[in-house]
């Protein structure tokens, strides 16, 4: 029973919504704790449908408990009726919340759904150290070939006693499955059984005179890489609590990466309750062991000011740690704060200092803000396309001093100069290096033209795959004109490939080679050559090398007349063809 404290009402429960007044229910901590003791009454007193609703509120107000058993009692049909979906839904909720028993059993529910959410759960849960989970595991890894891990598994699974396990382990140990054979260790297994299942008799029997030895637990073959593939592929399906529980356990394990990951979850709250004194300490913990983004990310948080005091001497104490450490583009940030001078007084000499000293260390961000404030090169840029058209030698020489202080935009347009002539003499060889230069620099509206001089051969040699693989990028880039380019290029290379299947054709029927020229004509048939669908049609006419049939040559000629093939031998054979076919 439930009551509505804000409508009054009084009754069964059917949902976390007020059959009356259609609002949420909610209940004190008092009344949880009392729907609690009424759970446990009804279990003692075997009212098992009374306790599997109270299980029902307390699943729906977040009882981790609660959602479990009641769960279990939906997967099962336990005092309610069964509904695996249902099941799910709850064992999920709990699951998501890293209980390992729930997070085992929603992975067995889930493979009717979802392979994926399935072996997910299942890795995660025996992570976590779901007893149930391990021979299930075993199982799945012995089947995906993962022989090594899945003996792991079996091991810890026979260590609980689990029949199965014990007599597989037993049977990969005599036939060195997944390990080296080792009688003595299936013996031992063999061993722990009071009776071997009738599958396992003729093994027993063998290994009776075998000494046994005692394995032991192996160890697991790489456990950090597992719970590194299993928080990558948690952040990638969302399932945000278990990311944070996976990058928990790393940093227990002294992952400084995983460290660095965890605070910065607590400082957005993702899976987790936002909390940005833990954030830091974890931030800070991962720093010190030489983690160079963590750094960084304590570094971004004091000049944020969302969620501490803006701090602006905080921060660059954190960047230069960074940038020491060798995180180059820290200067680059570090002399942001000092160009903007919202945080501090404005000092654009300290600013290029800062840039500089990123540069020099190779970060090429730190470059160009350093080279655009000593030289304002972007004026010179600016000047260069004003006098494109009234004085273009002045253009060029803007272009040419805005460039070779390293601004991207001028390579574009020295490029364009030098492949048309315009304020210097035409030299298409250095237009081709400019744009190279652009490129490589990470100018993407140069891709196009890049691209032209392999299609084209402008400044340097055709190159097909060359002029493809440039003129696709820039296409997905959204330019038009690479995307029309790019059908030039392959209708050009379809035509060439077409004439020198037709050549191969008539070379091979000219050496009366008929069989084997009409496999090069079907070809011209499939993709469209109305010659090479004459010729296939003479040989089907007069029976070269195929048996005759004047039907399909009538329609092949058709064919090639309707692709305006219009040779005159052609034309009239096949206005006989239709006369014999109209009179005949």
């Amino acid at each position: 029973m439930i009551r509505c404290n804000k409508c009054g009402y009084v009754g069964s429960y059917y949902g976390p919504k007020c059959p009356s007044c259609k609002e949420i229910i909610t209940l004190t901590p008092e009344e949880i704790d009392e729907k609690i003791e009424e759970i446990n009454l009804a279990e003692e007193h075997r009212q098992y449908e009374l306790a599997a609703e109270g299980h029902h509120i307390l699943a729906d107000m977040g009882r981790t408990e609660s959602q479990k058993k009641y769960a279990a009692m939906l997967e099962k049909g336990d005092s309610v009726p069964r509904d695996l979906d249902a099941a799910m839904e709850y064992y999920y909720m709990a699951a998501k919340k890293n209980d390992a028993t729930s997070a085992y059993r929603y992975s067995r529910l889930a493979e009717r759904t979802s392979e994926k959410a399935a072996s997910f759960w299942l890795l995660y849960s025996a992570a976590l150290g779901c007893v149930e989970a391990y021979p299930a595991l075993a199982d799945k890894l012995a089947r995906d070939g993962d022989d090594e891990l899945a003996n792991y598994y079996y091991a810890l699974s026979a260590a609980y006693d689990d029949t199965d396990s014990i007599v597989t382990l037993a049977k990969r140990y005599y036939n060195g499955v997944g390990t080296e054979q080792n009688l003595p260790y299936a013996k031992w297994y063999m061993d722990k059984l009071t009776l071997p299942p009738i599958h396992a008799i003729k093994m027993a029997y063998k290994l009776r005179s075998v000494k046994a030895e005692d394995p032991g637990i192996p160890k697991h073959p790489d456990f950090d890489r597992m719970l590194r593939r299993l928080a990558i592929r948690a952040q990638d399906y969302g399932f945000n609590g278990a990311y944070h529980n996976l990058c928990k356990m790393l940093s227990d394990r002294e992952d400084m990466q995983a460290r660095m990951i965890l605070g910065m979850l607590y400082a957005e709250g993702t899976g987790c309750t936002q909390n940005i004194d833990t954030a830091l300490t974890l931030l800070h913990s991962s720093a010190v062991h030489g983690n160079a983004e963590a750094y960084r990310h304590m570094g971004d948080i004091f000049v944020s000011g969302k969620l501490v005091e803006a701090n602006a001497d905080k921060a660059l104490e954190f960047y230069k740690a960074a940038a020491d450490l060798g995180m180059t583009n820290a200067y680059e940030t570090m002399g942001d704060i000092f160009r903007v001078g919202e945080l501090v007084p404005r000092d654009v000499a300290r600013a290029i200092e800062l840039y500089d000293m990123g540069a020099k260390e190779g970060h090429s961000g730190a470059r160009e803000k350093a080279e655009l404030l000593k030289s304002k090169r972007e004026e010179m840029y600016i000047a260069g396309k004003e006098m494109r058209i009234s004085n273009p030698e002045q253009s060029f020489r803007a272009f040419a001093i805005s460039s070779s202080m390293g601004y991207l935009p001028s390579y574009k347009e020295m490029a364009k100069a030098f492949i048309s002539g315009r304020g210097i003499k035409k030299n298409r060889s250095q237009g081709y290096l400019w744009l190279e230069r652009a490129v490589q620099s990470g100018d993407d509206e140069a891709l196009y033209d890049y691209g032209l001089c392999f299609s084209r051969g402008i400044g340097t040699a055709f190159d097909f795959k060359r002029a493809v693989e440039v003129l696709s990028k820039a296409a997905r880039l959204g330019s038009r004109d690479a995307g029309e380019e790019l059908k030039r290029l392959m209708e050009n290379k379809r035509r060439h490939m077409l004439k020198k299947v037709y050549s191969d054709a008539m070379t091979l029927i000219h050496k009366k080679k008929f069989s084997e020229a009409e496999q090069f004509l079907k070809i011209c048939l499939r993709l469209g050559h109305a010659k090479g669908i004459y010729t296939l049609g003479c040989l089907n006419e007069f029976g070269l090398g195929i048996p005759t049939n004047r039907e399909v040559a009538f329609r092949l000629y058709e064919t090639a007349f309707d692709l305006k093939f219009r040779d005159p031998r052609a034309v009239y054979k096949l206005r006989i063809l239709r006369m014999a076919r109209t009179y005949g």
